[in-house]
């Protein structure tokens, strides 16, 4: 229970105040910029450092998180756990999310439900700060022996090639290799993003 509980707070309470004030620096260089009409991370150099500070206090905070397993799957489960989780990630990221689990027949073991935990809050974090979308769907089946969960998103998409090395993608993809799982990502700028990751259930 500590240790979820210590995970709940790193990634939820932590991580989203961290992103808040990432994105209040963002509004910040913005307003210096319109009034001075000047290059801000020259005039005030000050702001970048800062950034970094934030963008380093994130990782690490994603870092500690992501190598705990969440006591919600052991009391319930992955599906009532993500259910729970992305009600309450809804409620706070103001997205409406829409989760599918008509195709999930049975629980597989706790490496497969952590890994699709942690791949699952990862996209829906990543689209709460770089998608701007509206809505998400997440979908949970199982496809002969193997688990799927995707993530899609009706935000500004990006650009696959340009971005494929970003933390969360490669947190992703390694989460995923550990237990011979693979991921795919399909994006086009202008119309939102896919994610689908892939898990034997044996």
């Amino acid at each position: 229970e500590e240790r979820g509980r210590i995970s709940r707070e790193l990634h939820d309470n932590l991580g989203q105040h961290l992103t808040a004030v990432m994105l209040g620096l963002g509004a910040l260089e913005m307003q210096i910029q319109n009034i001075t009409g000047g290059n801000v991370s020259g005039d005030v150099p000050q702001l970048d450092n800062l950034r970094t500070l934030v963008d380093g206090l994130m990782k690490a905070a994603h870092r500690q998180a992501w190598e705990l397993r969440p006591a919600e799957l052991d009391a319930m489960g992955l599906e009532a756990a993500l259910r729970q989780y992305l009600g309450d990630w809804s409620t706070r990221a103001e997205i409406e999310v829409d989760f599918d689990t008509d195709g999930w027949d049975e629980r597989p073991s706790p490496e497969v439900e952590t890994t699709l935990y942690r791949v699952v809050q990862e996209a829906v974090t990543n689209v709460t700060r770089h998608a701007q979308a509206t809505y998400v769907s997440v979908v949970l089946q199982q496809d002969g022996k193997m688990a799927n969960a995707i993530i899609e998103d009706n935000g500004c998409g990006f650009d696959t090639d340009q971005n494929s090395g970003r933390l969360g993608v490669l947190g992703m993809q390694e989460r995923l290799a550990i237990v011979g799982g693979t991921l795919e990502i399909e994006s086009i700028p202008g119309d939102g993003t896919s994610v689908f990751a892939r898990v034997p259930l044996a």
